[in-house]
């Protein structure tokens, strides 16, 4: 990539971008994006999906241009990942990733692992807190808001602590 980006005198990052291009895309989405029969912004969002699922997805752009943007291409290849974004732990852990160069994003492909990680370090967190002489908290999990106290109040007495909430996309709040 040094040599390329020298001889090309641009940035890594597009020298990155145009790697992904002649390497990420299948040779039908590369003659179809030559052709001019999708755009660049799907050709990027094409460099998502491996060479199968392009090819798969391809019929469907072309027969319905005008409903495949590139932010529908997009969706179809990273909607069952999950964005690094969300994570709390060292992301160097997770194995499986996929790099969206055009968005600066990657994704972690194995939800249960990104899961297994995310909850460690929110125990971690909590575990940290009571070491500390914090009054620990409770881990809440699941839909958009927290259940039970946090949500709708606690009785006096009762209170104390932090929740620490775990939706169901795996964001902590």
């Amino acid at each position: 990539v040094d040599a390329l980006m020298a001889r090309a005198g641009r940035p890594r990052k597009f020298v990155l971008q145009r790697l992904a291009f002649h390497t990420r895309l299948s040779d039908r989405v590369k003659e179809v994006f030559a052709q001019g029969l999708i755009d660049i912004g799907q050709a990027q969002a094409f460099t998502l999906g491996d060479k199968d699922e392009q090819d798969a997805l391809l019929p469907a752009v072309l027969s319905h241009a005008g409903h495949y943007r590139a932010e529908t291409i997009r969706a179809a290849f990273t909607d069952s990942l999950i964005p690094l974004s969300r994570a709390i732990f060292d992301t160097a852990l997770i194995q499986g990733v996929r790099h969206d160069l055009f968005r600066e994003e990657v994704y972690a492909e194995d939800r249960a692992e990104f899961a297994r990680l995310q909850r460690d370090a929110v125990e971690a967190r909590r575990d940290a807190r009571c070491a500390e002489g914090g009054t620990g908290g409770t881990v809440a999990t699941g839909g958009p808001f927290p259940p039970g106290p946090f949500r709708y109040g606690v009785p006096a007495g009762e209170g104390g602590g932090a929740v620490i909430h775990v939706a169901d996309n795996l964001a902590v709040k």
